[in-house]
């Protein structure tokens, strides 16, 4: 872990990223302290007044006060992240394992419906599918979870193919532990490593494809403030009142650079063959 750490630590860009997604987490955790209002209190005798003292980042048509908005706009930025990719992770990572160490037709089975679902653009099936279903905050955090699924899989079965062969494996087989117990202790250990990476990458796309949503409609439902809900309430007012669209989509930047710089942190830290010698 020291080595680790150590070697993280040297890239920079990681760094930056770990900086600003802790400034992400903190302000989520502690919204109700730094927001200077309500985020859903109206006054709209200063509906969509510039940045000010009482209103750092202007107000929306509604007179609601943008940065209050954003601020606990991350806590449902972040939700979004965490429960798609864990959504996403667990089923892949089991489904995964499953294919790579089995093999045959249940390995034939999971990979055409792999093959499929990778096969429609991911933003568009969870649109159809969140459609169908209804909008709604939890409802696109189920969608997404469920097809981001596909790229875990294979990324792990890929990974298990080359770890069930090694020795240590044949070795535990050998002594008679069960296929469950070298999944777990022996295989999944070793294969944990890039899905760590992918994860991480996986969060930004996440955040995108849910602000995406939730930026047509689809998403967290008002008044919850959602950064893409936002910036769908201001691109009516992009001439007289930038401010509306312009932070909230400053803020979704700077969240998937974060996250982005984290996991080329990782990546380069956990692969051996991108390692500088």
């Amino acid at each position: 872990m020291p080595k680790f750490i150590r070697d993280l630590s040297r890239n920079k860009l990681a760094i930056v990223g770990i900086i600003i997604v802790f400034i992400i987490i903190i302000t989520a955790i502690f919204a109700p302290q730094l927001a200077p209002n309500s985020y859903r209190q109206q006054n709209l005798r200063a509906r969509l007044s510039p940045p000010s003292s009482d209103y750092p980042l202007g107000t929306d048509a509604l007179g609601r006060c943008v940065l209050s908005r954003i601020i606990y706009g991350s806590r449902i930025a972040l939700m979004y992240g965490i429960v798609i990719v864990s959504i996403s992770a667990a089923a892949g990572i089991t489904l995964g394992l499953m294919a790579g160490f089995f093999g045959g037709y249940i390995d034939s089975v999971i990979m055409r419906l792999v093959d499929i679902t990778l096969s429609f653009p991911v933003l568009v099936l969870a649109l159809a599918i969140v459609s169908a279903l209804g909008p709604g905050l939890y409802n696109v955090m189920v969608v997404l979870g469920i097809v981001g699924w596909s790229t875990y899989a294979r990324l792990v079965r890929g990974q298990v193919l080359s770890v069930r062969e090694t020795d240590y494996v044949m070795a535990a087989r050998a002594l008679g532990a069960s296929n469950g117990r070298m999944i777990v202790f022996h295989v999944l250990p070793n294969v944990i490593g890039p899905v760590i990476v992918v994860a991480t990458l996986h969060f930004p796309s996440a955040l995108i494809a849910a602000s995406a949503l939730s930026f047509l409609g689809m998403g967290a439902q008002p008044p919850t403030p959602c950064w893409g809900a936002i910036l769908a309430d201001g691109r009516a007012y992009l001439r007289n009142a930038h401010w509306i669209a312009t932070f909230p989509g400053v803020a979704i930047m700077l969240t998937v650079l974060g996250f982005n710089f984290i996991g080329d942190g990782l990546r380069d830290v956990l692969d051996p063959r991108l390692r500088k010698r």
